[in-house]
């Protein structure tokens, strides 16, 4: 049987095997469903007309050309994933006897680094007049966040024994319970002070 028409018929019964069986909402079908032409094209493209000639090199090359094509990573991520559930299907059913796509991943997407405030609008929230002790207690939280670049972790875990005032000094046990000294800032220790 070529591989088109094997395929689809493979593709059209996981389809129904996820609306029926799985529940699955009418735009992960939608989804899967491009995602899977777009696995039959890239097959055809590369001249694979049988389903036994589907492996993990021919998985690799169609993400690979989608790729050059301009999908993003999480696209790619989504199209691994309808593939092996795809093949999955097709395993336990007897058409195939190994899944291609397992081991086969996407290419990574860029990381975006988390907002952060510029200068100004740090100067600002560190300059804000304390109205009351909660605030006066937060401002020296943040002074001591912003001047000694402990991590969330090491400032929750502190207590006042490990506070040194008057050497302006701070002891955190941060990963790995790794213990390290760190200088503490003039107006973080004036912040603490007013705080104590």
């Amino acid at each position: 049987m070529a591989l088109e028409s094997a395929l689809q018929a493979g593709i059209d019964d996981y389809l129904g095997y996820l609306e029926a069986t799985r529940r699955a909402s009418r735009h992960t079908l939608a989804a899967y469903r491009r995602d899977l032409a777009l696995l039959s094209t890239c097959l055809a493209q590369a001249g694979i007309d049988t389903a036994q000639g589907i492996d993990a090199a021919a998985i690799r090359q169609s993400v690979a050309a989608l790729h050059r094509r301009g999908l993003g990573s999480r696209s790619l991520q989504r199209f691994l994933s309808a593939c092996r559930g795809l093949f999955n299907h097709l395993v336990s059913n007897g058409t195939l006897r190994v899944n291609p796509a397992l081991g086969v991943a996407a290419p990574k997407g860029p990381r975006k680094l988390p907002a952060t405030l510029d200068v100004d609008q740090t100067a600002r929230l560190l300059d804000a007049e304390p109205q009351s002790w909660e605030s006066l207690r937060d401002g020296a939280i943040m002074e001591l966040f912003y001047s000694s670049g402990l991590r969330l972790s090491e400032l929750c875990r502190l207590d006042l024994p490990e506070l040194d005032l008057d050497g302006a000094l701070v002891t955190v046990t941060g990963k790995g319970n790794r213990t390290r000294t760190i200088p503490l800032g003039a107006q973080a220790a004036q912040a603490l002070r007013r705080w104590l």
